[in-house]
């Protein structure tokens, strides 16, 4: 039951790892909120670089926060030239709450991002 309810509360967003927990995890900055989250992920710790920007769902609990599935990793250049744009045109302000988009929005946000990404390779 614990798991489901964090599942249906897991959110997309993008991240940039901040700093690799070594056997633990990372630090992640949401770049949606501007917050910042520790995650566990042991293959993250050991293969995650400071810097990375990185797409995915995360899921909470009371002590912890980990992935969902698998992060996907997002090159600066494309961040820079594309999705950037999308999180403009999506999410216009950035702040410490997670934006308010319609279940479509975000079907369509979490769609550009994905896609972009996968594309770059």
């Amino acid at each position: 039951m614990i798991y489901l309810r964090a599942l249906s509360s897991a959110h997309f967003s993008l991240f940039r790892i901040e700093e690799i927990l070594p056997h633990r995890g990372a630090r992640l900055g949401d770049l949606l909120t501007g917050q910042s989250v520790e995650v566990t992920d042991l293959s993250l710790s050991s293969t995650g670089m400071p810097g990375i920007i990185l797409a995915g769902r995360l899921l909470h609990f009371d002590t912890f926060a980990m992935s969902s599935g698998t992060f996907i990793p997002v090159p600066e250049p494309i961040f820079e030239a594309r999705i950037q744009t999308a999180i403009g045109k999506f999410i216009p302000e950035i702040t410490n709450t997670f934006p308010q988009l319609s279940p479509p929005q975000w079907a369509a946000f979490e769609g550009k991002v994905l896609r972009n990404a996968l594309h770059a390779g």
